[in-house]
């Protein structure tokens, strides 16, 4: 199933609130939000954060770039790709201490040591109580042998070119531009490439929201038959 933003919005937060009201269980609906490095993940979970929360679904948003490792683990001495791929994120920290709790009781107490992109550690506090859906969002998330944490998962859809151009933008590290392109081109980008040639993530998620104007709309019930006649 394929969405565009921003009407992609208000359909998969009604969809998701309805998924997580007909649940039986104390726990939470895990929802996945993925994509490659500037597609808008964050940005879509904050919207579908403000959506759900407007519908009465009381919804947690966690950043998987909060557990990224110190810099010197993720890109190694010479920084390639597929070590990007391989160790970028501390995964079993983050599902063991926040997601998994979350997931199955709705709710966590706890002040974890994170780190984000600048590899400085810092203790944070992860307090939510009776929560209804949590969205989790990053890169990597639809690796294969994670996909079975999930209930559901979305898929943020993004030309590289508009990605870069995002990142360009917003610089959040404050480096030179021409420092920015050369990281994307040669370990952001090749590293998203062994992504999707390895786990499929695009074709395996549940749902997928075009955020790029360059990505041609999807098409409306019938509207192919149409064309083929």
């Amino acid at each position: 199933m394929a969405l565009r933003m921003p009407e992609a919005t208000e359909v998969v937060a009604e969809r998701l609130a309805r998924r997580a009201q007909a649940r039986s269980s104390s726990g939470s609906l895990l929802v996945a939000l993925s994509g490659i490095d500037g597609s808008g993940k964050g940005y879509t979970a904050n919207l579908l954060h403000g959506a759900l929360e407007g519908r009465g679904v009381r919804t947690a948003v966690i950043h998987a770039d909060d557990w990224l490792t110190p810099p010197r683990h993720r890109f190694g001495r010479s920084p390639t790709a597929r070590h990007f791929y391989e160790n970028a994120f501390r995964y079993d920290e983050m599902f063991a201490n926040v997601v998994t709790p979350l997931r199955r009781d709705g709710h966590v107490d706890a002040i974890r040591e994170i780190s984000g992109r600048s590899g400085f550690l810092q203790r944070h506090t992860y307090r939510y109580a009776e929560v209804d859906v949590v969205l989790l969002e990053g890169i990597f998330l639809l690796r294969r042998e994670l996909l079975r944490s999930y209930d559901r998962t979305i898929w943020i859809d993004c030309t590289f070119r508009t990605a870069l151009e995002r990142a360009l933008e917003r610089n959040q590290e404050h480096l030179p531009p021409e420092q920015i392109e050369h990281d994307y081109r040669t370990i952001y980008f090749p590293a998203q490439h062994h992504h999707a040639s390895r786990d499929a993530p695009r074709e395996r998620a549940g749902i997928v929201v075009l955020n790029d104007e360059r990505l041609a709309a999807p098409a409306r019930p019938g509207e192919a038959a149409a064309t083929a006649a």
